[in-house]
Protein backbone atom coordinates (compact mmCIF):
# COMPACT_ATOMS: atom_id res chain seq x y z
CA UNK A 1 0.00 0.00 0.00
CA UNK A 2 1.20 3.51 -0.44
CA UNK A 3 1.66 5.58 1.84
CA UNK A 4 -1.95 8.03 1.26
CA UNK A 5 -3.54 5.00 2.57
CA UNK A 6 -3.47 5.97 6.08
CA UNK A 7 -5.65 8.63 5.26
CA UNK A 8 -9.57 8.69 5.81
CA UNK A 9 -11.35 9.26 2.94
CA UNK A 10 -12.65 12.29 2.38
CA UNK A 11 -12.74 13.62 6.14
CA UNK A 12 -14.10 10.39 7.66
CA UNK A 13 -13.12 9.65 11.09
CA UNK A 14 -11.27 6.46 11.84
CA UNK A 15 -12.05 4.44 15.03
CA UNK A 16 -15.72 2.52 15.55
CA UNK A 17 -17.79 5.29 13.25
CA UNK A 18 -18.17 5.74 9.76
CA UNK A 19 -19.58 8.97 9.88
CA UNK A 20 -20.06 9.45 13.13
CA UNK A 21 -22.25 8.07 16.24
CA UNK A 22 -25.31 10.16 15.20
CA UNK A 23 -25.66 8.86 11.09
CA UNK A 24 -24.42 5.67 11.99
CA UNK A 25 -26.93 4.55 14.62
CA UNK A 26 -30.07 6.11 12.70
CA UNK A 27 -28.91 5.05 9.27
CA UNK A 28 -26.77 2.73 9.39
CA UNK A 29 -27.88 0.16 12.53
CA UNK A 30 -31.25 0.90 12.06
CA UNK A 31 -32.42 3.49 15.21
CA UNK A 32 -34.72 5.40 13.32
CA UNK A 33 -36.76 2.06 12.23
CA UNK A 34 -36.58 1.09 15.97
CA UNK A 35 -38.36 4.35 17.11
CA UNK A 36 -40.51 4.10 14.04
CA UNK A 37 -41.43 0.60 15.37
CA UNK A 38 -41.76 2.07 18.44
CA UNK A 39 -44.18 5.00 17.58
CA UNK A 40 -46.36 2.88 15.41
CA UNK A 41 -46.90 0.36 17.96
CA UNK A 42 -47.70 2.87 20.61
CA UNK A 43 -49.84 5.29 18.58
CA UNK A 44 -50.18 3.52 15.10
CA UNK A 45 -53.86 4.63 14.19
CA UNK A 46 -52.95 8.06 15.09
CA UNK A 47 -50.04 8.38 12.97
CA UNK A 48 -51.28 6.61 9.86
CA UNK A 49 -54.40 8.74 10.02
CA UNK A 50 -52.17 11.79 10.13
CA UNK A 51 -50.17 10.57 7.51
CA UNK A 52 -50.17 11.76 3.62
CA UNK A 53 -50.77 9.02 1.28
CA UNK A 54 -48.08 10.44 -0.86
CA UNK A 55 -45.79 9.65 1.85
CA UNK A 56 -44.66 6.24 1.16
CA UNK A 57 -44.33 6.80 -2.99
CA UNK A 58 -42.71 9.54 -2.08
CA UNK A 59 -40.22 8.20 -0.17
CA UNK A 60 -39.89 4.64 -2.42
CA UNK A 61 -38.46 6.97 -5.07
CA UNK A 62 -36.06 8.94 -2.84
CA UNK A 63 -34.58 6.33 -0.95
CA UNK A 64 -35.46 3.20 -2.11
CA UNK A 65 -34.67 3.98 -6.16
CA UNK A 66 -31.24 5.40 -5.54
CA UNK A 67 -29.99 2.45 -3.66
CA UNK A 68 -30.75 0.42 -7.11
CA UNK A 69 -28.42 3.52 -8.60
CA UNK A 70 -25.81 3.25 -6.37
CA UNK A 71 -25.27 -0.37 -6.80
CA UNK A 72 -24.89 0.16 -10.90
CA UNK A 73 -22.65 3.14 -10.31
CA UNK A 74 -20.68 0.76 -8.31
CA UNK A 75 -20.23 -1.63 -10.67
CA UNK A 76 -20.53 -0.22 -14.22
CA UNK A 77 -18.94 3.51 -13.32
CA UNK A 78 -15.83 2.82 -13.77
CA UNK A 79 -14.53 0.02 -16.80
CA UNK A 80 -12.11 -1.90 -14.24
CA UNK A 81 -14.75 -2.89 -12.50
CA UNK A 82 -17.06 -3.87 -15.21
CA UNK A 83 -14.13 -6.06 -16.33
CA UNK A 84 -13.15 -7.36 -12.97
CA UNK A 85 -16.78 -8.53 -12.73
CA UNK A 86 -17.67 -9.44 -15.96
CA UNK A 87 -19.22 -12.79 -14.93
CA UNK A 88 -21.88 -10.73 -12.72
CA UNK A 89 -22.16 -7.17 -14.88
CA UNK A 90 -22.05 -8.91 -18.85
CA UNK A 91 -23.29 -12.97 -18.42
CA UNK A 92 -25.47 -12.89 -15.42
CA UNK A 93 -27.19 -9.29 -16.34
CA UNK A 94 -28.01 -11.42 -19.49
CA UNK A 95 -29.50 -13.73 -18.08
CA UNK A 96 -31.59 -11.97 -15.70
CA UNK A 97 -32.78 -9.91 -18.75
CA UNK A 98 -33.66 -13.39 -21.16
CA UNK A 99 -35.61 -15.06 -17.75
CA UNK A 100 -37.32 -11.27 -17.47
CA UNK A 101 -38.31 -11.26 -21.10
CA UNK A 102 -39.83 -14.93 -20.86
CA UNK A 103 -41.62 -14.04 -18.20
CA UNK A 104 -43.82 -11.54 -19.76
CA UNK A 105 -45.26 -14.25 -22.31
CA UNK A 106 -45.30 -16.88 -19.66
CA UNK A 107 -47.08 -16.92 -16.30
CA UNK A 108 -45.32 -19.78 -15.27
CA UNK A 109 -41.79 -18.35 -15.57
CA UNK A 110 -43.00 -15.32 -14.33
CA UNK A 111 -44.48 -17.05 -11.38
CA UNK A 112 -41.45 -18.68 -10.43
CA UNK A 113 -39.17 -15.41 -11.00
CA UNK A 114 -41.72 -13.16 -8.85
CA UNK A 115 -41.51 -16.21 -6.21
CA UNK A 116 -37.85 -16.38 -5.76
CA UNK A 117 -37.59 -12.48 -5.66
CA UNK A 118 -39.79 -12.19 -2.45
CA UNK A 119 -38.31 -15.32 -1.01
CA UNK A 120 -34.83 -13.74 -1.62
CA UNK A 121 -35.66 -10.36 -0.69
CA UNK A 122 -35.45 -10.88 3.21
CA UNK A 123 -32.88 -13.16 3.24
CA UNK A 124 -30.60 -10.20 1.01
CA UNK A 125 -31.50 -7.78 3.65
CA UNK A 126 -30.53 -10.60 6.48
CA UNK A 127 -27.19 -10.51 4.77
CA UNK A 128 -26.65 -6.57 4.60
CA UNK A 129 -27.30 -6.29 8.11
CA UNK A 130 -24.79 -9.65 9.30
CA UNK A 131 -22.07 -7.79 7.29
CA UNK A 132 -22.81 -4.79 8.86
CA UNK A 133 -22.57 -6.19 12.08
CA UNK A 134 -18.94 -7.80 11.05
CA UNK A 135 -17.59 -4.98 9.75
CA UNK A 136 -18.98 -2.61 13.09
CA UNK A 137 -17.16 -5.19 15.61
CA UNK A 138 -14.13 -5.30 13.42
CA UNK A 139 -13.99 -1.63 13.22
CA UNK A 140 -14.11 -1.38 17.18
CA UNK A 141 -10.53 -3.56 17.24
CA UNK A 142 -12.75 -7.02 18.34
CA UNK A 143 -11.79 -10.12 17.01
CA UNK A 144 -13.96 -12.33 14.97
CA UNK A 145 -12.73 -15.53 15.35
CA UNK A 146 -14.21 -18.70 13.30
CA UNK A 147 -16.19 -20.05 16.00
CA UNK A 148 -17.80 -16.54 17.05
CA UNK A 149 -18.79 -15.96 13.61
CA UNK A 150 -20.39 -19.13 12.92
CA UNK A 151 -22.77 -18.21 16.18
CA UNK A 152 -23.32 -14.96 14.93
CA UNK A 153 -24.13 -16.06 11.14
CA UNK A 154 -25.85 -18.93 12.47
CA UNK A 155 -28.32 -15.79 14.36
CA UNK A 156 -29.27 -14.41 11.22
CA UNK A 157 -29.33 -17.60 9.38
CA UNK A 158 -32.56 -18.94 12.09
CA UNK A 159 -33.60 -15.24 11.66
CA UNK A 160 -34.22 -15.62 7.97
CA UNK A 161 -35.80 -18.89 8.59
CA UNK A 162 -38.75 -17.56 10.47
CA UNK A 163 -39.46 -15.61 7.34
CA UNK A 164 -38.93 -18.19 4.63
CA UNK A 165 -41.64 -20.40 7.23
CA UNK A 166 -43.75 -17.65 7.04
CA UNK A 167 -43.72 -17.33 3.34
CA UNK A 168 -44.29 -20.78 2.61
CA UNK A 169 -46.72 -21.75 5.12
CA UNK A 170 -49.47 -23.77 3.95
CA UNK A 171 -52.52 -21.29 3.98
CA UNK A 172 -50.52 -18.45 6.44
CA UNK A 173 -51.59 -15.39 7.02
CA UNK A 174 -48.14 -14.28 6.00
CA UNK A 175 -48.04 -15.79 2.37
CA UNK A 176 -47.95 -12.88 -0.10
CA UNK A 177 -50.89 -12.96 -2.07
CA UNK A 178 -49.89 -10.66 -5.34
CA UNK A 179 -51.86 -11.62 -8.43
CA UNK A 180 -52.58 -10.28 -11.56
CA UNK A 181 -53.35 -11.52 -14.98
CA UNK A 182 -50.56 -12.34 -17.40
CA UNK A 183 -51.29 -13.02 -20.87
CA UNK A 184 -53.60 -15.08 -22.45
CA UNK A 185 -55.61 -16.60 -19.39
CA UNK A 186 -52.43 -16.71 -17.52
CA UNK A 187 -52.05 -15.42 -14.00
CA UNK A 188 -48.83 -14.14 -12.13
CA UNK A 189 -48.56 -14.93 -8.66
CA UNK A 190 -46.73 -15.98 -5.75
CA UNK A 191 -46.40 -19.72 -5.41
CA UNK A 192 -45.85 -20.64 -1.65
CA UNK A 193 -44.42 -24.09 -1.09
CA UNK A 194 -47.19 -25.09 1.29
CA UNK A 195 -45.70 -26.37 4.17
CA UNK A 196 -47.59 -27.82 6.06
CA UNK A 197 -48.73 -27.27 10.08
CA UNK A 198 -47.29 -30.51 11.28
CA UNK A 199 -43.92 -29.36 10.16
CA UNK A 200 -44.02 -25.58 9.94
CA UNK A 201 -44.57 -25.65 14.08
CA UNK A 202 -41.37 -28.05 15.40
CA UNK A 203 -39.36 -26.02 12.91
CA UNK A 204 -40.17 -22.48 14.30
CA UNK A 205 -39.97 -23.73 17.97
CA UNK A 206 -36.56 -25.25 17.19
CA UNK A 207 -35.43 -22.54 15.43
CA UNK A 208 -36.80 -19.90 17.67
CA UNK A 209 -35.01 -21.65 20.40
CA UNK A 210 -31.49 -22.11 18.85
CA UNK A 211 -32.26 -18.18 17.29
CA UNK A 212 -31.98 -16.88 21.25
CA UNK A 213 -29.41 -19.63 22.20
CA UNK A 214 -27.15 -18.28 19.09
CA UNK A 215 -27.77 -14.46 20.65
CA UNK A 216 -27.20 -15.70 23.85
CA UNK A 217 -23.61 -16.68 23.22
CA UNK A 218 -22.39 -14.34 21.30
CA UNK A 219 -23.95 -11.56 23.81
CA UNK A 220 -22.03 -13.22 26.75
CA UNK A 221 -18.87 -13.96 24.24
CA UNK A 222 -18.62 -10.28 23.56
CA UNK A 223 -19.10 -8.63 26.31
CA UNK A 224 -15.95 -10.31 27.94
CA UNK A 225 -13.75 -8.64 24.61
CA UNK A 226 -15.33 -4.99 25.18
CA UNK A 227 -17.12 -2.65 26.91
CA UNK A 228 -20.81 -2.49 25.93
CA UNK A 229 -20.53 1.43 24.32
CA UNK A 230 -18.29 -0.36 21.66
CA UNK A 231 -20.34 -2.91 20.97
CA UNK A 232 -23.54 -0.55 20.29
CA UNK A 233 -23.39 -0.67 16.62
CA UNK A 234 -23.52 -4.15 16.48
CA UNK A 235 -25.80 -4.84 18.77
CA UNK A 236 -28.14 -2.11 17.24
CA UNK A 237 -28.02 -3.84 14.05
CA UNK A 238 -28.77 -7.50 15.73
CA UNK A 239 -31.90 -5.57 17.52
CA UNK A 240 -32.84 -4.51 13.33
CA UNK A 241 -32.65 -7.51 12.29
CA UNK A 242 -34.93 -8.44 15.18
CA UNK A 243 -37.39 -6.04 14.36
CA UNK A 244 -37.48 -6.56 10.95
CA UNK A 245 -38.19 -9.93 10.89
CA UNK A 246 -38.19 -11.90 14.40
CA UNK A 247 -40.14 -10.10 16.09
CA UNK A 248 -43.20 -9.84 13.75
CA UNK A 249 -42.93 -12.80 12.06
CA UNK A 250 -42.07 -15.01 15.35
CA UNK A 251 -45.10 -13.41 17.09
CA UNK A 252 -47.37 -14.36 13.41
CA UNK A 253 -45.78 -18.26 13.82
CA UNK A 254 -47.05 -18.28 17.61
CA UNK A 255 -50.49 -17.26 16.86
CA UNK A 256 -49.70 -14.18 19.53
CA UNK A 257 -52.74 -11.24 18.52
CA UNK A 258 -50.68 -8.31 19.92
CA UNK A 259 -52.49 -5.72 17.26
CA UNK A 260 -49.20 -4.40 16.91
CA UNK A 261 -49.71 -2.53 13.21
CA UNK A 262 -46.04 -3.64 11.95
CA UNK A 263 -46.69 -7.28 12.51
CA UNK A 264 -49.88 -6.42 9.94
CA UNK A 265 -47.27 -5.29 7.32
CA UNK A 266 -46.32 -8.69 6.68
CA UNK A 267 -49.23 -10.30 5.89
CA UNK A 268 -48.47 -8.91 2.23
CA UNK A 269 -44.26 -9.69 2.45
CA UNK A 270 -41.71 -7.21 3.62
CA UNK A 271 -43.57 -3.89 4.33
CA UNK A 272 -42.78 -0.87 3.22
CA UNK A 273 -41.00 0.98 5.76
CA UNK A 274 -38.39 -2.00 6.38
CA UNK A 275 -37.85 -1.92 2.79
CA UNK A 276 -36.80 1.81 3.09
CA UNK A 277 -34.73 1.24 6.27
CA UNK A 278 -32.63 -1.25 4.27
CA UNK A 279 -32.73 1.02 1.15
CA UNK A 280 -31.62 3.86 3.71
CA UNK A 281 -28.95 1.52 5.16
CA UNK A 282 -27.35 0.54 2.07
CA UNK A 283 -26.78 4.25 0.79
CA UNK A 284 -25.38 4.91 4.08
CA UNK A 285 -22.61 2.40 3.62
CA UNK A 286 -22.06 2.72 -0.19
CA UNK A 287 -21.85 6.41 -0.31
CA UNK A 288 -19.23 6.68 2.14
CA UNK A 289 -17.37 4.06 0.06
CA UNK A 290 -17.92 5.94 -3.08
CA UNK A 291 -16.35 9.14 -1.01
CA UNK A 292 -13.07 7.18 -1.02
CA UNK A 293 -13.10 6.81 -4.83
CA UNK A 294 -10.79 9.14 -6.82
CA UNK A 295 -13.85 9.90 -8.75
CA UNK A 296 -16.00 11.61 -6.51
CA UNK A 297 -17.66 14.79 -6.67
CA UNK A 298 -19.41 15.54 -4.22
CA UNK A 299 -22.81 14.45 -2.16
CA UNK A 300 -25.07 16.44 -4.44
CA UNK A 301 -23.82 14.85 -7.73
CA UNK A 302 -23.96 11.34 -6.52
CA UNK A 303 -27.38 11.87 -4.91
CA UNK A 304 -28.09 13.09 -8.24
CA UNK A 305 -26.36 10.21 -10.73
CA UNK A 306 -27.87 7.09 -8.13
CA UNK A 307 -30.98 8.56 -8.23
CA UNK A 308 -31.27 9.02 -12.07
CA UNK A 309 -29.63 5.57 -12.55
CA UNK A 310 -32.76 3.86 -10.03
CA UNK A 311 -35.51 5.56 -11.79
CA UNK A 312 -34.39 4.89 -15.39
CA UNK A 313 -33.88 0.75 -14.65
CA UNK A 314 -36.58 0.76 -12.43
CA UNK A 315 -39.45 2.86 -15.05
CA UNK A 316 -37.61 2.16 -18.58
CA UNK A 317 -38.81 -1.62 -18.61
CA UNK A 318 -42.77 -0.93 -17.38
CA UNK A 319 -42.72 1.45 -20.18
CA UNK A 320 -41.34 -0.70 -23.10
CA UNK A 321 -42.82 -3.95 -21.81
CA UNK A 322 -46.62 -2.10 -21.51
CA UNK A 323 -49.42 -3.48 -23.35
CA UNK A 324 -48.95 -0.76 -25.61
CA UNK A 325 -45.93 -1.97 -26.79
CA UNK A 326 -43.53 -4.81 -26.85
CA UNK A 327 -45.61 -6.81 -23.96
CA UNK A 328 -48.96 -8.72 -23.86
CA UNK A 329 -52.29 -7.41 -23.15
CA UNK A 330 -51.83 -8.05 -19.71
CA UNK A 331 -52.20 -5.95 -16.17
CA UNK A 332 -49.84 -3.00 -16.01
CA UNK A 333 -49.58 -4.46 -12.38
CA UNK A 334 -48.17 -7.24 -13.38
CA UNK A 335 -45.38 -5.59 -15.74
CA UNK A 336 -44.41 -3.81 -13.07
CA UNK A 337 -44.18 -6.40 -10.38
CA UNK A 338 -42.05 -8.66 -13.49
CA UNK A 339 -40.24 -5.29 -13.55
CA UNK A 340 -39.52 -5.00 -9.62
CA UNK A 341 -38.35 -9.34 -9.64
CA UNK A 342 -36.05 -8.73 -12.03
CA UNK A 343 -34.16 -5.40 -10.89
CA UNK A 344 -34.24 -7.19 -7.54
CA UNK A 345 -33.01 -10.16 -8.56
CA UNK A 346 -30.38 -8.57 -10.47
CA UNK A 347 -29.83 -6.28 -7.40
CA UNK A 348 -28.75 -9.01 -5.68
CA UNK A 349 -26.46 -10.91 -7.52
CA UNK A 350 -24.26 -8.17 -8.08
CA UNK A 351 -24.76 -7.42 -4.28
CA UNK A 352 -23.35 -10.42 -3.48
CA UNK A 353 -20.62 -10.64 -5.85
CA UNK A 354 -19.34 -6.67 -4.93
CA UNK A 355 -19.76 -6.08 -1.17
CA UNK A 356 -17.11 -8.81 0.44
CA UNK A 357 -14.74 -7.46 3.52
CA UNK A 358 -12.44 -10.06 2.19
CA UNK A 359 -11.81 -8.01 -0.73
CA UNK A 360 -9.29 -5.74 -0.35
CA UNK A 361 -10.26 -2.78 -1.70
CA UNK A 362 -13.67 -3.13 0.55
CA UNK A 363 -11.77 -3.76 3.75
CA UNK A 364 -9.12 -0.81 3.16
CA UNK A 365 -12.25 1.62 3.21
CA UNK A 366 -14.69 -0.15 5.35
CA UNK A 367 -12.76 -1.72 8.02
CA UNK A 368 -9.52 1.05 8.17
CA UNK A 369 -11.07 4.19 6.39
CA UNK A 370 -8.27 4.22 3.87
CA UNK A 371 -9.07 6.23 -0.02
CA UNK A 372 -9.83 3.21 -2.87
CA UNK A 373 -6.29 3.33 -4.17
CA UNK A 374 -6.88 1.10 -6.15
CA UNK A 375 -10.01 2.64 -7.75
CA UNK A 376 -9.67 4.83 -10.87
CA UNK A 377 -11.59 8.13 -12.01
CA UNK A 378 -14.25 7.24 -14.66
CA UNK A 379 -13.02 8.55 -18.46
CA UNK A 380 -15.26 10.80 -19.50
CA UNK A 381 -16.42 10.53 -23.17
CA UNK A 382 -19.24 11.60 -25.78
CA UNK A 383 -20.81 8.27 -25.04
CA UNK A 384 -20.99 8.35 -21.01
CA UNK A 385 -22.34 11.94 -21.45
CA UNK A 386 -25.06 11.51 -23.96
CA UNK A 387 -25.88 8.13 -22.26
CA UNK A 388 -26.31 10.47 -18.61
CA UNK A 389 -27.94 13.20 -20.55
CA UNK A 390 -30.73 10.59 -21.77
CA UNK A 391 -31.24 8.69 -18.63
CA UNK A 392 -31.55 12.54 -16.48
CA UNK A 393 -34.05 13.48 -19.27
CA UNK A 394 -35.86 10.88 -18.90
CA UNK A 395 -35.58 10.50 -14.83
CA UNK A 396 -36.63 14.51 -14.82
CA UNK A 397 -39.56 13.53 -17.12
CA UNK A 398 -40.69 10.69 -15.72
CA UNK A 399 -40.96 12.29 -12.16
CA UNK A 400 -42.95 15.62 -13.62
CA UNK A 401 -45.37 13.15 -15.12
CA UNK A 402 -45.42 10.98 -11.57
CA UNK A 403 -45.52 14.40 -9.18
CA UNK A 404 -49.16 15.78 -12.22
CA UNK A 405 -50.58 12.22 -11.78
CA UNK A 406 -50.41 12.81 -8.10
CA UNK A 407 -51.81 16.03 -7.92
CA UNK A 408 -54.74 15.04 -10.48
CA UNK A 409 -55.36 11.36 -8.86
CA UNK A 410 -55.97 14.32 -5.15
CA UNK A 411 -58.80 16.14 -6.87
CA UNK A 412 -61.97 15.04 -8.23
CA UNK A 413 -62.52 14.92 -11.40
CA UNK A 414 -64.25 18.22 -12.25
CA UNK A 415 -62.65 18.52 -15.31
CA UNK A 416 -62.86 14.92 -16.80
CA UNK A 417 -61.39 16.11 -20.22
CA UNK A 418 -58.71 17.28 -19.08
CA UNK A 419 -58.05 14.25 -16.72
CA UNK A 420 -58.38 12.25 -20.02
CA UNK A 421 -55.75 14.64 -22.04
CA UNK A 422 -53.16 13.87 -18.98
CA UNK A 423 -53.56 10.14 -18.45
CA UNK A 424 -53.48 9.46 -22.30
CA UNK A 425 -50.59 11.64 -22.60
CA UNK A 426 -48.68 10.18 -19.17
CA UNK A 427 -49.43 6.29 -20.28
CA UNK A 428 -46.01 7.39 -23.38
CA UNK A 429 -44.22 7.44 -19.85
CA UNK A 430 -45.47 4.10 -18.76
CA UNK A 431 -47.47 5.78 -16.13
CA UNK A 432 -51.39 5.64 -16.93
CA UNK A 433 -53.26 5.02 -14.13
CA UNK A 434 -55.88 2.66 -13.15
CA UNK A 435 -58.13 4.82 -10.65
CA UNK A 436 -58.03 7.69 -12.53
CA UNK A 437 -59.54 5.46 -15.69
CA UNK A 438 -62.10 4.21 -13.31
CA UNK A 439 -63.36 7.30 -12.41
CA UNK A 440 -63.67 8.48 -15.92
CA UNK A 441 -65.60 5.18 -16.29
CA UNK A 442 -67.69 6.41 -14.01
CA UNK A 443 -68.20 9.80 -15.11
CA UNK A 444 -68.59 8.92 -18.90
CA UNK A 445 -71.39 6.47 -17.35
CA UNK A 446 -72.93 9.20 -15.51
CA UNK A 447 -73.26 11.44 -18.72
CA UNK A 448 -75.00 8.29 -20.13
CA UNK A 449 -71.74 8.00 -22.71
CA UNK A 450 -71.88 4.00 -22.30
CA UNK A 451 -69.22 3.76 -25.25
CA UNK A 452 -66.49 5.96 -23.40
CA UNK A 453 -67.41 4.38 -20.09
CA UNK A 454 -67.05 0.87 -21.30
CA UNK A 455 -63.43 1.94 -22.97
CA UNK A 456 -62.29 3.22 -19.61
CA UNK A 457 -63.31 0.58 -17.55
CA UNK A 458 -61.59 -1.58 -19.82
CA UNK A 459 -58.30 0.14 -20.12
CA UNK A 460 -58.77 0.25 -16.13
CA UNK A 461 -59.05 -3.58 -16.08
CA UNK A 462 -56.14 -3.86 -18.17
CA UNK A 463 -54.11 -1.73 -16.50
CA UNK A 464 -55.14 -3.14 -13.03
CA UNK A 465 -57.50 -5.99 -12.43
CA UNK A 466 -59.81 -4.73 -9.43
CA UNK A 467 -63.85 -5.68 -8.50
CA UNK A 468 -64.89 -2.34 -8.74
CA UNK A 469 -63.45 -1.60 -12.07
CA UNK A 470 -65.97 -5.20 -13.28
CA UNK A 471 -68.36 -4.27 -11.47
CA UNK A 472 -68.27 -0.85 -13.19
CA UNK A 473 -67.97 -3.05 -16.91
CA UNK A 474 -71.33 -4.90 -15.33
CA UNK A 475 -73.25 -1.41 -14.73
CA UNK A 476 -72.33 -0.24 -18.88
CA UNK A 477 -73.11 -3.61 -20.12
CA UNK A 478 -76.55 -3.93 -18.27
CA UNK A 479 -77.79 0.05 -19.20
CA UNK A 480 -76.44 -0.95 -22.39
CA UNK A 481 -78.70 -3.47 -22.75
CA UNK A 482 -76.03 -6.80 -22.72
CA UNK A 483 -77.04 -8.90 -19.66
CA UNK A 484 -75.16 -11.09 -20.72
CA UNK A 485 -71.82 -9.61 -20.89
CA UNK A 486 -73.51 -8.08 -16.98
CA UNK A 487 -73.28 -11.16 -15.64
CA UNK A 488 -69.91 -12.03 -16.96
CA UNK A 489 -68.58 -9.15 -16.02
CA UNK A 490 -69.85 -9.49 -12.25
CA UNK A 491 -68.59 -12.98 -11.75
CA UNK A 492 -65.10 -11.54 -12.63
CA UNK A 493 -65.74 -8.96 -10.18
CA UNK A 494 -66.34 -11.64 -7.29
CA UNK A 495 -63.73 -13.59 -8.44
CA UNK A 496 -60.78 -10.97 -8.28
CA UNK A 497 -61.90 -9.39 -4.89
CA UNK A 498 -63.92 -12.59 -3.14
CA UNK A 499 -63.30 -10.75 0.74
CA UNK A 500 -64.03 -7.45 -0.24
CA UNK A 501 -67.23 -6.46 0.87
CA UNK A 502 -67.85 -3.33 -1.17
CA UNK A 503 -67.17 -5.50 -4.59
CA UNK A 504 -70.08 -8.25 -3.27
CA UNK A 505 -72.38 -5.06 -2.39
CA UNK A 506 -72.08 -3.31 -5.85
CA UNK A 507 -72.43 -6.54 -7.39
CA UNK A 508 -75.54 -7.06 -5.69
CA UNK A 509 -76.77 -4.02 -6.72
CA UNK A 510 -76.75 -4.64 -10.30
CA UNK A 511 -77.51 -8.60 -10.07
CA UNK A 512 -81.18 -6.90 -8.42
CA UNK A 513 -80.97 -5.03 -11.36
CA UNK A 514 -80.62 -7.79 -13.57
CA UNK A 515 -83.72 -9.47 -12.21
CA UNK A 516 -81.39 -12.39 -11.13
CA UNK A 517 -83.07 -11.95 -7.19
CA UNK A 518 -81.65 -15.38 -5.83
CA UNK A 519 -77.73 -14.11 -6.77
CA UNK A 520 -78.35 -10.68 -5.69
CA UNK A 521 -79.38 -11.95 -1.97
CA UNK A 522 -76.32 -14.34 -1.80
CA UNK A 523 -74.28 -11.26 -2.58
CA UNK A 524 -75.63 -9.10 -0.17
CA UNK A 525 -75.61 -11.69 2.62
CA UNK A 526 -71.62 -12.60 2.01
CA UNK A 527 -71.22 -8.56 2.16
CA UNK A 528 -73.02 -8.53 5.72
CA UNK A 529 -70.64 -11.44 6.41
CA UNK A 530 -67.69 -9.91 5.29
CA UNK A 531 -68.59 -6.11 7.21
CA UNK A 532 -70.77 -7.56 9.86
CA UNK A 533 -70.47 -3.90 11.44
CA UNK A 534 -71.95 -2.07 8.21
CA UNK A 535 -75.65 -0.96 8.96
CA UNK A 536 -76.10 -0.21 5.89
CA UNK A 537 -75.45 -3.73 4.57
CA UNK A 538 -77.79 -5.28 7.02
CA UNK A 539 -80.51 -3.03 6.33
CA UNK A 540 -80.58 -3.21 2.68
CA UNK A 541 -80.38 -7.54 3.29
CA UNK A 542 -83.62 -6.84 5.33
CA UNK A 543 -85.17 -5.01 2.61
CA UNK A 544 -84.38 -7.85 -0.12
CA UNK A 545 -85.35 -10.83 2.44
CA UNK A 546 -88.31 -9.22 3.22
CA UNK A 547 -89.29 -8.20 -0.62
CA UNK A 548 -88.98 -11.99 -1.36
CA UNK A 549 -92.23 -13.84 -2.17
Amino acid sequence: MSSVSSVSPRGASTGVWLFGPAADLLFGCGLLYALLFAALTGFGDALRAAQSAYLIPVLLVLVSLPHYGATLLRVYEQRSDRRRYALFTVWATLAVAAVFAASVYDAAIGSLLLTLYVTWSPWHYTGQNYGLTVMFLRRAGIAVEPALKRWLHASFVLSYVLVFLSFHESGGSGVPRFRAPLGAGGTLAFLPIGIPDGVVVPVFDAAGVAYLACLGVCAARLLRRAPAGRLLPAAMLVLSQALWFSVPIGLRLARVQTGAPLVELYSVGVGAWVALAHAAQYLWVTSYYARAAPGWHGPARYAGKVLVAGITVWTLPVLLFSPDLLGPASSLAAIAMLVASAVNVHHFILDGAIWKLRDGRISAVLLRSRPDSEGLAAASSWVRRAVWACASAWALLHTAGSIELAVRSAQDPSDPSSLHAAVSRLRWLGLDDADARFRLGVDAGMRGDLSAARQEFERSLLLQETGRGWVGLAHTEFHDGHPEQAQAALLHAVRVEPDDPETWLRASEVWSALGDEGRARDALARAASLAPERADIAARLRTLAASRP
